[in-house]
């Protein structure tokens, strides 16, 4: 049996998840667990964490309650990726694939324990994954509307449409490319400094530790800020669950013993679940876990002025109406006010407009003269950015070369897309 093996009444068994998990038998496991593993390549080659004794693949399933609700997430959620079939063409993928996979990834997050959503709610990968699930169909309705529209609008028009396009694309490139790697340098930056401070921390004349102490604590402080660095670059709701699943498996296997036993549980039932409500639970196994569950919440969880700011941040992204400030929407919307006005409050929206004008240009007046006093003073006026300037320029550079290779696999796709602007105006009418 493995190192560090204790009698630990709330892990999981393979009986137990596939019931859990709604799963008819084994061989369903098997297929869908093989592919979860090439999804995600948690266990290395000599371990399967997977099991009860992880250098023996023979031995039996057992999930750890510390990982196992992330780990059920996860595998969930699988069965639901796009390409969890390994067939799956490229061409073939849709906007609905996507939504069935973020819905099911997000509707298992929300039913995770408070510690555990609270922190992946947290994450920007969360975030972004509400907002995508949102616009995605969204977007595919106004590309639809936007070839429609180029069908309708008369050739004379549409070349100097087709050009203006053009440019705002590469702008959108250019942006977003920049946007990203300003953050990403500022982020690699703060990384190095932090790892300085380390460093110079733990070697300061003031510290009295001898050498071999001092490199471990360098050593051990240097991995949790590396941990922290990961943690921050995960960009993908499902690779950010993956990678606190293997993080926490990693937490347990360093251990020379798994945390708490049966005990130990018997203790935190004792402390957190009361006689009355304790006979009321059918089963020591449901009894040690709960009480797992609100030590862990109590020990671990987030502070609750911290989950309430996430938590409007989510219901703000939830509500953003980023449709109502479509041209069509800013139309109806104007022309239901203009109904709602009488004569003298028609009269006086344009008087506001104008003194609105006025005072946008008086504020770009003065913004200009504060600019211009200050290249009188400057000697060095554009120096201190010109390096990174150069730095981001070439790093496009290189970023755009990548994009023009890759693209190549879009490119037959794109054809066919404009194709379709095109085509009505040269479309024949067949007789008969």
């Amino acid at each position: 049996m493995a190192k560090g093996h204790k009698e630990r009444t709330i892990d999981v068994s393979l009986k137990e998840f596939l019931e859990d998990a709604g799963l008819k038998g084994k061989t369903t496991f098997d297929k869908r667990f093989a592919r979860f593993l090439e999804i995600y390549p948690i266990n290395d080659n000599e371990n399967n964490y997977f099991k009860k004794d992880p250098q023996n693949d023979h031995s039996e399933f057992e999930f750890k309650w510390e990982w196992y609700q992330l780990f059920k997430v996860l595998f969930s959620a699988t069965a639901h990726h796009p390409f969890f079939y390994r067939k799956r063409l490229l061409e073939k993928v849709t906007v609905a694939d996507f939504q069935d996979y973020f819905n099911s990834l997000l509707a298992e997050v929300d039913q995770l324990p408070d510690y555990l959503r609270n922190e992946i709610i947290s994450h920007r990968s969360y975030q972004n994954t509400l907002k995508e699930k949102e616009v995605l169909p969204d977007l595919a309705t106004k590309i639809a509307e936007f070839v429609c529209a180029m069908e309708l609008i008369t050739q004379k028009e549409r070349p100097d449409i087709m050009v203006d396009i053009y440019k705002k694309l590469d702008d959108w490139i250019y942006q977003a490319f920049m946007n990203s790697e300003r953050i990403r340098i500022v982020e690699a930056r703060n990384h190095e400094i932090t790892d300085d401070l380390i460093t110079k921390g733990v070697n300061s004349p003031s510290k009295q530790n001898n050498p071999e102490e001092q490199e471990e604590l360098e050593k051990q402080l240097k991995h949790e800020e590396e941990l922290k660095w990961q943690y921050r670059k995960q960009e993908e709701l499902d690779q950010y669950i993956a990678f606190l699943l293997k993080d926490k498996i990693e937490a347990i296997k360093t251990l020379e013993e798994l945390p708490i036993d049966d005990h130990e549980f018997e203790e935190l039932v004792n402390l957190f679940i009361g006689g009355e409500v304790g006979a009321k639970i059918d089963s020591r196994t449901k009894k040690y876990r709960m009480a797992y569950e609100m030590y862990l919440e109590q020990s671990i969880g987030l502070a609750d002025a911290h989950v309430h700011h996430i938590e409007s941040i989510i219901e703000n992204i939830k509500k953003y109406q980023y449709k109502s400030q479509t041209s069509v929407e800013k139309i109806k919307r104007f022309k239901e006010e203009q109904k709602r006005l009488t004569k003298s409050e028609y009269e006086q929206q344009f008087v506001e407009a104008k003194e609105k004008r006025k005072k946008q240009l008086l504020q770009m007046i003065q913004a200009c003269q504060e600019e211009l006093e200050e290249l009188e003073t400057t000697q060095d006026y554009l120096k201190d950015g010109t390096k990174l300037e150069e730095e981001l320029h070439e790093s496009y550079l290189k970023f755009y070369t990548q994009v023009q290779t890759q693209s190549e696999k879009y490119q037959q796709a794109s054809e066919l897309f404009m194709g379709q602007i095109v085509s009505p105006s040269f479309k024949i009418k067949n007789k008969g």
